[in-house]
């Protein structure tokens, strides 16, 4: 045994002296037993702290602050990454941090890959161990949808020095939207609901007189969506345009940036495909910023103007993609340099050292053609003010009731011809694919949505 020093008492020593003690050492044993109790009460009372604080924490703590733990005020659907993210109108909001393992929300793996859900059979795919894509998507793993591989970006595949890789894991996408007029709601409703499952932030900026923040909380309040809008009230804001304004706000409310993050400005209107969002979202090598060119649309998504008065039919929409490496080093968090980003507006070496150290291209390219278009431009389209009021939400296009259906529908003709709906000057959108037609959502379960998308109307001619 190691040699110890003069008047050393071991631990164990001491607890024996505690139990059986001399009588000439006993006030002395007195001492060392009270000693020996009171470090193990302390370290006791120290783990007891420390698992109570852990339980609150990852309980009641999550309501914002330890103190609301006690208060036991339920708040089921906070913010999980940012507990204290309670109000929308003020707080700084947290930006999640994603994992790899997010990425086994979007693929599947089979025996030598890993093949795009939406993109790939699932069946044939496990059977033939390569991925079986579906009609629209291309690639080694089927994640490349129709509208991105025909683009000038890719050009089929044929575009020599460009390439395309799956992440690691999913990039963060923040939702700029502008609103001015609360009366067009259901935009907004179809945007969260839409877009809600692959956007991590939604920044909604307002500059109308009527209460959106009201509506919002009323609709969204108790679902967890709503724990991911940054409210920006633009009415209050210092002078300036509202997308300057909303952009400075931007910096100011949001946190824990990624050089990757991918911002995409719209006005409430515009609304981007799914499609386009998830490859943006999952693969890296393409450049930036990416304007999006929309379907123009007329009163409805079924709808849209004549060829003679419109002959590209397609919107140069103010709706654009841009990374938060772009916004933050070359643009300095300046809007109108962000918002045109041509790349005359930088010094060529400037570029080249973004590229290299970013990996990717400052390059802008445009998205949509009329076959293929990157998403919808309705702002030509009808709005009413409170659908949920005036259509049930049970009421679908197929609805069995045919009563109700005709009621519902002799409505909205209404509303269409005082908004000047005129079969001469729109036509019909082709139907070859049901998806480039509108938001799936609005095609399986619209809701009082579904005026959005009157097939039986668009079949009728005799109105």
């Amino acid at each position: 045994a190691p040699h110890l020093p003069a008047g050393f008492v071991s631990p164990q020593e001491s607890l024996r002296n505690c139990n059986i003690a001399r009588p000439e050492r006993k006030q002395d044993s007195l001492f060392q037993c009270w000693g020996v109790k009171r470090i193990r009460v302390a370290v006791t009372v120290f783990i007891v702290f420390n698992v109570i604080v852990l339980l609150l924490i990852n309980s009641g703590g999550r309501n914002g602050s330890l103190s609301s733990a006690f208060k036991l005020e339920p708040c089921d659907n906070c913010h999980i990454g940012s507990p204290t993210y309670r109000d929308i109108r003020k707080d700084i909001f947290h930006l999640p941090l994603l994992q790899d393992v997010d990425m086994s929300r979007y693929y599947f793996p089979v025996k030598n890959a890993w093949c795009y859900t939406n993109g790939s059979s699932v069946k044939q795919s496990q059977d033939a161990e390569p991925c079986i894509c579906k009609p629209g998507f291309f690639g080694k793993d089927c994640g490349i949808p129709q509208i991105i591989w025909s683009s000038d970006f890719l050009e089929e595949g044929k575009k020599l020095g460009v390439w395309v890789k799956r992440r690691k894991r999913p990039r963060r996408l923040i939702n700029v939207i502008t609103v001015t007029n609360a009366s067009q709601f259901d935009f907004l409703r179809l945007q969260l609901d839409y877009l809600g499952a692959i956007v991590e932030c939604f920044v909604i900026g307002y500059e109308g007189s009527s209460d959106l923040f009201s509506r919002i909380k009323e609709e969204f309040g108790k679902r967890p969506v709503y724990f991911r809008i940054v409210y920006v009230d633009l009415n209050d804001a210092k002078p300036g345009t509202a997308n300057e304004v909303l952009a400075g706000s931007v910096w100011k409310r949001l946190s824990d940036f990624r050089i990757d993050d991918l911002f995409i400005w719209n006005n409430l209107t515009a609304i981007p495909m799914l499609d386009v969002l998830n490859f943006m979202k999952l693969y890296d090598g393409f450049s930036e910023p990416v304007k999006l060119h929309l379907r123009q649309l007329a009163y409805s998504f079924l709808w849209e103007p004549k060829s003679s008065d419109a002959p590209s039919n397609l919107t140069h929409s103010s709706l654009f993609v841009s990374s938060f490496s772009m916004n933050s080093i070359l643009c300095l968090y300046d809007w109108k340099c962000v918002a045109s980003a041509e790349t005359s507006h930088f010094p060529a070496s400037q570029l080249e050292k973004f590229k290299k150290n970013n990996g990717w291209a400052i390059q802008p390219w445009t998205l949509g053609s009329r076959e293929l278009p990157s998403g919808w431009d309705c702002r030509d389209c009808l709005a009413i003010a409170d659908s949920s009021a005036l259509f049930s939400e049970k009421f679908s296009n197929y609805s069995s009731n045919s009563s109700l259906s005709t009621e519902r529908q002799a409505v909205l003709k209404t509303l269409l011809k005082e908004r000047g709906f005129n079969h001469s000057n729109v036509q019909l959108i082709k139907r070859h694919q049901l998806a480039e037609i509108a938001p799936k959502l609005l095609l399986d379960k619209p809701g009082s949505l579904w005026y959005f998308v009157p097939f039986a109307l668009a079949d009728a001619h005799d109105w």
